[in-house]
């Protein structure tokens, strides 16, 4: 399967609000659906659709055959594409697709089929600087942050969101350290290599070949525990427009479905495509750094591929205190999770 990169997706959100009504059922088809699934996830993120390349029977036995289109981890980039018709959905992060709905996307969510997998790392002169030990309070460690310089996706997304609101329970802001956006992960890990910057938040596992030389800390673990209230938060969700599921009256139904018993496989025998995955994506990447962030990413997986009311407007809300400006009112769970992604 040829993965194609589109890059410069244009499309005005006025243009793209007009849509069939949604239907939310309809009757079986046997007819396979080719879905063209644009992706902004990073690679312990995107393991729900690396299996449709090398187990597609598991999506076949749907009825659905995917297409995987590559967006270099740009989810507003994926997001023009599906509003232009170039893809048809797109898995991103849920933040992406939530603030894509508040500025007018007509989106609905699919499948919300993994956790946060985020990770803060500090190289090891920014550890000296702060003051504090890995090893110290979680408080103490956020506290520590203070004055350093910190690179993450950009504002609006899940792991600045992430970012924002672990400062704010420690009475700091954003303000408090120097933010830049950053999403080249080689140039994170050259950077923290290096010493041009002081902290990375990204996906968990994707260092690990750096702690391993001690180079530098892992800081704050989302998947470790470091925050409990963060292990809830619904995170890589994928996202189609009302006209692509008023054109195909089962095919969220089906596509969830695929999901579930996609995610069922790789928890119940995650060495069976660990290696499959890394040969047809990541050939030439450090199999320590591939080990573990693939470890972190299948852990992370969700086994329903659906979400709560309270978790997902938990996350609105998260995105409201740090837009105050914005009405998340239709982002809210009852209005953009479609019933086969909601948890009762």
């Amino acid at each position: 399967m040829t993965i194609t990169v589109l890059s410069g997706a244009r499309v005005a959100l006025a243009a793209a609000a007009v849509a069939a009504p949604l239907v939310w059922g309809g009757a079986a088809t046997a007819q396979e659906t080719k879905i063209r699934i644009g992706y902004s996830t990073l690679l312990n993120t995107g393991l729900h659709l690396y299996v449709g390349e090398i187990a597609p029977e598991l999506y076949a036995k749907h009825n659905i055959k995917l297409e995987l289109k590559d967006m270099k981890a740009n989810a507003a980039n994926c997001i023009a594409a599906m509003l232009a018709k170039d893809v048809d959905m797109c898995s991103v992060s849920a933040p992406s697709g939530t603030f894509a709905v508040v500025e007018g996307a007509p989106l609905k969510a699919v499948a919300v089929v993994q956790g946060p997998v985020a990770e803060l790392y500090l190289s090891k002169k920014a550890v000296e600087k702060s003051g504090v030990s890995p090893k110290d309070k979680v408080e103490a460690r956020l506290k520590g942050l203070k004055g350093l310089d910190v690179v993450t996706s950009a504002p609006g997304t899940l792991y600045y969101n992430i970012l924002e609101d672990m400062l704010r329970d420690v009475g700091l802001t954003i303000k408090d350290v120097r933010y830049r956006t950053l999403v080249d992960q080689t140039a994170m890990r050259e950077g923290l290599a290096n010493g041009t910057f002081e902290g990375v938040l990204w996906s968990s596992g994707l260092f690990a070949d750096l702690e391993a030389t001690n180079a530098i800390s892992s800081w704050i673990s989302v998947p470790a525990g470091d925050v409990p209230k963060l292990s809830t938060v619904p995170t890589v969700t994928v996202f189609a427009t009302d006209a692509w599921l008023a054109a195909n009256p089962t095919g969220a139904q089906r596509l969830h479905a695929a999901f579930v018993d996609v995610i069922a496989a790789l928890k119940a025998n995650p060495d069976k495509y660990r290696d499959a995955i890394k040969q047809k994506n990541f050939p030439d990447m450090n199999p320590v750094v591939w080990n573990g962030a693939y470890k972190h990413g299948v852990a992370a997986l969700w086994s329903t591929g659906k979400t709560t009311e309270k978790a997902w407007n938990d996350l609105v809300a998260l995105q409201k205190a740090n837009n105050p400006g914005k009405d998340f009112a239709a982002a809210q769970w009852d209005k953009i999770v479609l019933p086969t992604a909601q948890a009762k």
